[in-house]
């Protein structure tokens, strides 16, 4: 007898020990699956956390731009605020639109004053929480050259004016 058994060992046939190894190789494909599943559920999940991050500046940005190409006439700073005047040409559907665009010392650029076929705005003036448009001829049933800007706590308008043709639009 030159091989010898050990007695506490279960010879199982080799269709049983197939069937292990079966379900083993089974259970190691769906485990595999699984994780390719879990991968991809997170890489989805951080792409829509970067989407949810990352587009709300750009929109901010691209709002911004406008659709209409814009010229800067004027630009300056007053009591810590940079302001600028554009005149952007729409063509004919819309026409020349100007506007006053104010930057609080830390904040974006926001619209005080917005003008579609005048009055042309010339400068703005801050005095505290309250800026001041310099319009090139008065408005349409007006007769002043200036029109008021109220401001919030940060700088920023509270309302942008807006005219159409020359009427204010309340």
């Amino acid at each position: 007898m030159s091989e010898q058994q050990d007695p506490n060992r279960t010879v199982r046939p080799d269709s049983e020990a197939d069937a292990d190894a079966t379900l083993l190789k089974g259970a190691i494909e769906a485990a595999r699956r699984q994780n390719r599943r879990n991968r991809a559920i997170i890489l989805i999940f951080v792409v829509l956390a970067l989407v949810f991050v990352v587009s709300p500046p750009v929109i901010r940005w691209w709002m911004q731009q406008g659709i209409c190409p814009a010229e800067v006439t004027a630009k300056g700073r007053n009591s810590g605020t940079d302001w600028e005047v554009t005149r952007s040409d729409c063509g004919a559907a819309v026409g020349t639109v100007w506007q006053v665009r104010i930057v609080p010392t830390a904040g974006a650029s926001w619209a005080a004053y917005d003008a579609r076929g005048g009055p042309v705005p010339l400068a703005y003036e801050q005095s505290g929480f309250t800026g001041t448009v310099t319009l090139q001829t008065p408005p349409k049933g007006a007769t002043e050259t200036t029109i008021p800007i109220e401001l919030d706590m940060k700088g920023r308008p509270k309302k942008t004016v807006r005219f159409v043709d020359g009427v204010r639009q309340d």
